[in-house]
């Protein structure tokens, strides 16, 4: 496989993909009920919207089924040779159309891989459902939220290549356009701001909480491009569990992270089959 130079023009002929969406701001979202179905339902409802907006701007057709083939040919391209070293071209070539047919749909290659990132995400976006009814304080519940992230990546075989040294999605956010990146960042930051409004029992502006919940964005992904999360032993999931704990309830807290150890498994398996969680952790 060979690496491509990254370039955001468009090959003679083939016509500009369509303009980003605005991302969402941080005063778009107004409160939301987590710890029941009804708010779990209508959390996840508008997650898969923006799902579905980001992914599949067309209309049902002969467009969308090209999209798609041309994101489950990236998907298995990069997850088997890394971003670097997968090009356009060849991505091209496993689905059957032409390079330039590619630039109709996505700009570059960093566009194209954060596509398929997302594409993947979206097939397991429904185990949130379990822990987003789950009745217990709102900081476990981001807790596990935080747990269930991490520790799913090694269960996406895109998301867990590209992060085995944290080099490969690091060079593709670094090469993406910056309108998509914001796009995806709204995204987050929205569903974070109503995480943590529950958190802070609703005592702070939604400047405040956009400033905590971009912070916490950005730790995380700090951890998602270090290489960490490519530990291949039991340490990985202790990891997660007091990273978790310490951006949760802060460095300072004296809370056991041992009482708590381990349940990450549990939370795992429970919105695996799409069990609620307390079925298994009470």
């Amino acid at each position: 496989m060979t690496a491509e130079p990254q370039s955001s023009s468009l090959p003679a002929g083939a016509a500009p993909t369509a303009a980003p969406a605005a991302a969402p701001t941080a005063d778009s979202s107004g409160p939301r009920s987590f710890g029941t179905r009804e708010g779990a339902e209508a959390q996840l409802r508008e997650i898969e919207s923006w799902f579905a907006d980001f992914l599949w701007p067309e209309p049902d057709g002969k467009q969308r089924a090209k999209r798609e083939r041309i994101l489950i040919s990236a998907t298995d391209l990069f997850s088997r040779f890394g971003y670097r070293k997968t090009s356009i071209d060849e991505v091209a070539q496993a689905a059957g159309i032409a390079k330039g047919t590619v630039y109709l749909y996505y700009r570059n290659k960093a566009e194209l891989v954060l596509h398929a990132i997302a594409r993947e995400k979206e097939g397991v976006m429904a185990r949130l459902f379990s822990l987003l009814e789950l009745d217990v304080p709102p900081a476990e519940r981001l807790k596990h939220l935080i747990v269930l992230g991490l520790l799913g990546v090694r269960e996406m075989p895109l998301l867990a290549r590209l992060t085995e040294d944290g080099q490969e999605l690091a060079l593709a956010l670094a090469e993406a356009d910056v309108s998509v990146l914001e796009r995806i960042n709204g995204w987050r930051l929205v569903f974070m701001i109503d995480l943590l409004d529950e958190v802070t029992g609703q005592r702070l502006s939604r400047e405040q909480l956009a400033a905590r919940a971009q912070a916490l964005i950005d730790l995380i992904g700090g951890v998602a491009t270090s290489g960490q999360l490519a530990r291949d032993d039991a340490s990985l999931g202790s990891y997660v569990e007091t990273l978790a704990q310490t951006l949760v309830h802060g460095v300072a807290s004296t809370a056991a992270v041992a009482s708590t150890a381990g349940r990450e498994s549990d939370v795992s398996e429970a919105t695996a089959d799409h069990r609620p969680v307390q079925e298994i952790t009470s």
